[in-house]
Order: C-alpha cells, then structure tokens, then sequence
C-alpha cells in the first residue's frame, strides 16, 4: 500500500509543477521510503547556494586572498552577465584585485590582513550603495556571508583570553545518514538553487550537544573542524547551533594531507592560536597527527540516545579552561572520563 501511495503522490506532485507551475520552496515534501514517512522528529526545507561562481572560498585561507577570492568571483559574475557593473565599478574591481595580486606575492607578515580587509569592504559597499556594482537576489546574500565568515575568523585570531575548543562533527557531535536512521532529530532536504537537484540527509544529534555548546562557550572560543564539504554541512550546523555558539567553522577545503600516509589531517596552526590553549575533540586519532598532544579522542557516535559521553567531556574541560597549557592534561583526561559518573545529564 505504502508503494501505491508514494507512486500516486509523485505523479500529483508531478502534474502539480508541470501545469501549476510551484516554486521549489512550494513543492509537496515527498518522503522517500515508508520508514521516512514515519519519521516523528522536524522536516526542513534548505536552499542550497550551488552557482559555480559563487564558490565558496574556504575559510582556511589568509584574509586577503579571501577577499581576492571574492572580488575574482564578482569578475566573473560580470563576464556571465549575473553582475551588473558600470565603467566605474568595473575598473574599481580591475585595481582592487590587482592591488590585493600585489600584496599576496609580496608575502611577509599577515598581520595587518584585518585592516586591508575592513578597507575593501567598506569601498565595496560604497560601489554598492552608488549602484557602480549591482548584485540581485543570491549574489548579494552570497557576498555578505563570504564577509561574515572572513572576519569572524580575523576575529578568533586576534581572540580573547579564552582557549580554543576545536570540535569535530560526524561521528562526534552528531551522525548524519542519506538514509532514513531511527533516533533522527531532524531532516533536512537540500534543494540546489542551480542545478535544482535536491538531497534528503538525517541528522541525529549525540546526546549533551546543546548542553556543551552552551556551557563551554563561556569558556572557550568554539570552531568547528569537519572534513565535510561546506554544501551539505553549512545549514545543518545552523540548525544544532540555534544559539550561535560557535564561532567559526572549517571545512574539507581547510584539511591537509598526512605527507607519508595520505590521509586527512586538521593542522590547527592555522587558527592563529597558541597551541597550549588549543584543544581538538574528534572521533578519529589519524587526523590529529599534527597535534596529538591537542587531541582528546572520542568514542562515535552512531545514534545511540543512551550516549553521554558529552556530558562527561564538558564536565572535564570546565575544569581545564583556566590551566597553563592543556596538553600536559588532556593526556590524563581519557582514563578519567572513564571513571566519570553522569547521574543525571542535563537534556
């Protein structure tokens, strides 16, 4: 029966966009598999930006190549048509990339990136605001995100007195599955902008996420580190992370290559921070092999609502958050959280 009714539903979902015409956003949700359709937990619609001239940059390079980035791609949009510029706005674009090509391959200290940056921002918005540079609908929200994102990691690595909590996703914080999973808190269903193709994933949360993120950041400053392309994770952290938490993200285009072995790492180096205040928390050793000392391992999680491993990591690094150098204690950490006793973790 479940058969026959998803069949009859695509063909009237089918009938309802060919003759009625319905946005993506208007189109009738349509489950994919009985055990999807019984799913008791939120279903989201997200817009996927997938335009393959907005690329998205990468939060691990330098803030000036950053900008290049940008500015490279807005050249683009205007070579495609998608920008309108005028004579001033083109040659404003023309100089200001030259300019920052300069600066890059001069190299030397990367200090004073913040300060080029806030220059060419506030003269882009001028262009913007005079009309010399015209950006509709997705191309605008595209630049203010790209911007949003370049100086909050200026921020971090100019940051406060608080450490640094690195954190991994998959397998950590939650387990995701393009597949319908049971213990799901959400499901998300992707809708590409462009190439309007559309992907459902399942999102399970590890138990004590909210409860981490909430206290840990009146400690430490948080980063997220995932080896998961920025497409399909960018909205799925805003959506666990209500409360805006973490501060800043890294994702696959942020990783290296082991030089012997091949696989993945995270070099944390390049959030800019002292390493005696920066602490990783993942679920796979290998990607820590730059910093093992950084390092406190975990168990995966692999949907289990019974997990409280969080909670026993929280109460472990509340107490760390003020040492001199937390690498001579995470090296202890496993082996007590071990021993820990959670009697009533917070939901």
């Amino acid at each position: 029966m479940d058969t026959l009714v998803d069949l009859v539903e695509r063909i009237w979902a089918t009938v309802l966009a060919v003759c009625c015409y319905l946005p993506p956003e208007e189109l009738p949700m349509l489950d994919e598999t009985p055990l999807a359709r019984r799913l008791d937990c939120p279903r989201l619609i997200m817009m996927v930006d997938d335009h393959p001239l907005r690329v998205n940059t990468g939060d691990g390079v330098t803030g000036v190549d950053h900008v290049r980035s940008v500015l490279e791609s807005l050249h683009m949009g205007v070579g495609a048509d998608e920008v309108a510029v005028t004579r001033d706005g083109d040659q404003w674009l023309a100089t200001v990339r030259a300019t920052l090509g300069a600066l890059l391959a001069q190299g030397g200290d990367a200090s004073g990136h913040r300060a080029v940056c806030e220059r060419v921002y506030t003269s882009l918005r001028r262009r913007l605001k005079a009309r010399d540079i015209a950006l509709r609908g997705l191309w605008r929200v595209w630049l203010e995100k790209e911007f949003r994102c370049l100086f909050a990691g200026l921020r971090l690595k100019h940051a406060s007195a608080k450490k640094c909590l690195v954190l991994d996703l998959d397998r950590t914080l939650w387990f995701r599955s393009f597949e319908p999973i049971p213990n799901v808190d959400f499901v998300a269903v992707l809708r590409m902008t462009y190439s309007k193709l559309q992907t459902t994933i399942y999102v399970s949360l590890r138990p004590g996420v909210h409860y981490l993120l909430q206290t840990l950041a009146v400690y430490y400053d948080l980063v997220v580190f995932t080896a998961s392309e920025k497409k399909f994770t960018d909205l799925l952290i805003d959506e666990m992370d209500t409360k805006g938490n973490i501060q800043y993200r890294l994702y696959r285009d942020a990783c290296s290559l082991h030089e012997e072995r091949g696989h993945l790492i995270k070099d944390l180096t390049q959030l800019g921070r002292d390493m005696k205040d920066v602490i990783l928390i993942d679920d796979t050793a290998e990607v820590a092999a730059k910093h093992p000392a950084n390092a406190l391992i975990c168990s995966e999680y692999r949907g289990s609502k019974t997990d409280i491993e969080l909670y026993k990591i929280t109460m472990a690094l509340e107490r760390l958050a003020y040492v001199e150098d937390v690498r001579s204690h995470l090296k202890h950490l496993p082996s007590i959280l071990r021993t820990m006793d959670v009697a009533n973790p917070v939901a």
